[in-house]
């Protein structure tokens, strides 16, 4: 799938499920940060990235194996219960299988 549309569906996800959870501060600190992220210079270095390439992960198209990070993604959680991530000031996020499911239908239904 196309890099620009996995990340829509990303974006939808966060729009979603993680802005929604914070406060005013938290959700502009982290809006920013995303936008910053994604921009067209970051863009360009993931598809150039080639550890990207390595995994799998981007073709030389710029095209991301959104199936196969699902499977692999969903596979790891369901075997570890839940994944825990702590971030400076916005605290502890935990992704479930659900959670997983939640995102690939944001980039796949967009």
């Amino acid at each position: 799938m196309n890099l620009e549309r996995v990340l829509n569906g990303i974006a939808r996800y966060l729009d979603r499920e993680i802005y929604a959870g914070m406060n005013n501060w938290q959700e502009v600190i982290a809006r920013i940060a995303v936008s910053r992220m994604l921009n067209n210079k970051s863009l360009e270095n993931m598809l150039n990235n080639p550890y990207m390439r390595t995994f799998a992960i981007i073709d030389t198209e710029g095209n991301v194996d959104v199936d196969g990070l699902y499977r692999d993604l969903r596979t790891y959680i369901s075997n570890k219960g839940k994944i825990e991530i702590e971030l400076p000031i916005f605290g502890k996020f935990t992704f479930t299988e659900s959670d997983v499911d939640s995102l690939y239908n944001c980039i796949i239904g967009g």
